[in-house]
């Protein structure tokens, strides 16, 4: 047996929802967010099959997924690697917009007082 530590699905959502905190403000002020959060997927998304594997046997919500692009000639490792990515923009799209309806309230409330 291996003494290597397995990526999970868990710790790249945990990692993309920290990155998303620490660049709030730019993201904010960036008029295509998206874009920034697709950098952000992609860099968090695994490169290695073993690496791409882990992480797809740690959750079973992804093994029902489809990748939202066109998947008709990729390899099986390739389209995992899409579900993969596909959840990290997704995870990192909804840590954004909670974090955005957060600093609203927070405004609101300041200006309140």
């Amino acid at each position: 047996m291996s003494d290597e530590k397995t990526m999970t699905m868990e710790e790249l959502k945990a990692g993309i929802r920290k990155e998303v905190e620490d660049e709030l403000d730019e993201l904010i002020e960036n008029p295509h967010p998206e874009d920034q959060l697709f950098e952000m997927a992609d860099s968090a998304t695994p490169v290695y099959t073993g690496d791409i594997l882990d992480v797809f046997r740690s959750d079973t919500s992804l093994w029902g997924a489809e990748p939202e692009i066109d998947t008709q000639d990729m390899t099986a490792i390739a389209f995992i690697s899409a579900v993969i990515y596909d959840e990290l923009f997704q995870t990192a799209q909804r840590r954004l917009k909670e974090l955005k309806i957060e600093r609203e309230e927070a405004e609101e409330l300041d200006e309140d007082e």
